[in-house]
C-alpha cells in the first residue's frame, strides 16, 4: 500500500492561509515559537505573543530525579529507582496521581517491579491499549471514587489521558513524567530529521526533541487546571540538567528542586 507523508506542512499552510482575512493560532504549548511558528507557515513578521500561567506559582511544585537514565539500551537498570520514586511522590500526601511512561512496554515493566515492592500500599490501575469510548470513561471516572489509599494510574504519554483529560480540584494531585516523551525511532521520524538536518541542522531537534518535551509539558499541565489546584510533578531523566531542555519547560514549573528535597520535606513536614 501507499502512504502520504507531510514532512513540512508550512508551504500547504502558507498557501491556505492566503484564502482568509486572518488565522490564529492558540495553545498551552506553543515552546519553542521560532518552530511552530515555521511549521504553521507564519512569516517571520507576523504577530506572536506569548502568556504566563494565569495560576499562582506557588500551587506546583515540581522535583527531577537527574540520577536515572531512561535512554532505550539502559531503560531494564531504572526500574527499581522509578518505582522508589513513585512509592515517594504517593507518601507526600493521599490523593490521586499518574505515571506517564514513553512506551507500554516500558510502562509494564516498571508497573510489574512497582507491584511487586509497593503495590499493596496503593490502588495501582494500568492504562490498556485500544480503548473503547466506553473504556475510556470508565477511566476518567476512577479519578472521581473516594477511597482509603491513593491511587496511581499507569499511562502511557502523547495519548488521549496526557493531553485530553481536565482533572479539576483533588481529582489529581500529582504527576511522574518519565523521560523526555521523545516519539519512538522508525522511518518517518527519520525523514523528518534528514529534512531538517538539511534545511538548517536541526533534524534531531524538529524530530524528537520539540514533539517530545510538547508531551512532558502537555501531560504535566493535568496537575493545575484552576487557580486553586495545587499539586506536585516528578520528572525522572538525567537529560534535565540540560539548557536545551530546561529551555523547553513552562516557566511556571520553576525553581526545579531535587527528588531529595522531594523526601526531606516528607521526613520533616513543616509545623
Amino acid at each position: 500500500y501507499y502512504k502520504l507523508f507531510c514532512i513540512d506542512p508550512s508551504e500547504n499552510l502558507t498557501e491556505a492561509a492566503k484564502r482568509a482575512d486572518n488565522i490564529i493560532f492558540f495553545s498551552a504549548t506553543l515552546t519553542p515559537m521560532d518552530y511552530y511558528m515555521e511549521l504553521y507557515g507564519a512569516a517571520t513578521e507576523d504577530y506572536r505573543m506569548g502568556l504566563p500561567s494565569p495560576f499562582p506559582t506557588e500551587n506546583l511544585k515540581v522535583y527531577c530525579d537527574y540520577k536515572i537514565d531512561t535512554r532505550y539500551k539502559v531503560r531494564d537498570q531504572s526500574y527499581d529507582r522509578i518505582s522508589a520514586n513513585l512509592d515517594l511522590m504517593l507518601q507526600s500526601k493521599k490523593g490521586n496521581y499518574i505515571a506517564f511512561f514513553p512506551s507500554y512496554r516500558y510502562m509494564q515493566s516498571v508497573y510489574d517491579v512497582f507491584m511487586a515492592q509497593y503495590g499493596s500500599k496503593y490502588e495501582v490501575r494500568r492504562q490498556e491499549a485500544g480503548l473503547s469510548e466506553e473504556e475510556r470513561l470508565a477511566v476518567m471516572a476512577e479519578f472521581e471514587s473516594s477511597r482509603e489509599q491513593s491511587l496511581l494510574y499507569f499511562m502511557v504519554l502523547g495519548g488521549v489521558f496526557a493531553e485530553g483529560i481536565d482533572l479539576k480540584g483533588d481529582r489529581l494531585i500529582g504527576t511522574a513524567l518519565i523521560g523526555l516523551g521523545y516519539p519512538q525511532f522508525d522511518y518517518e521520524r527519520e525523514l523528518i530529521m534528514n529534512y531538517f538536518n538539511e534545511e538548517k541542522n536541526l533534524g534531531f531537534q524538529y524530530a524528537y526533541t520539540y514533539p517530545g518535551l510538547n508531551k512532558i509539558t502537555q501531560a504535566g499541565g493535568r496537575v493545575i487546571r484552576s487557580e486553586t489546584d495545587e499539586g506536585i510533578v516528578v520528572l525522572m531523566d538525567s537529560r534535565y540538567r540540560k539548557g536545551e531542555i530546561l529551555s523547553l519547560l513552562p516557566p511556571n514549573w520553576f525553581p526545579v528542586k531535587d527528588i531529595a528535597d522531594l523526601k526531606r520535606e516528607i521526613d520533616s513536614p513543616k509545623e
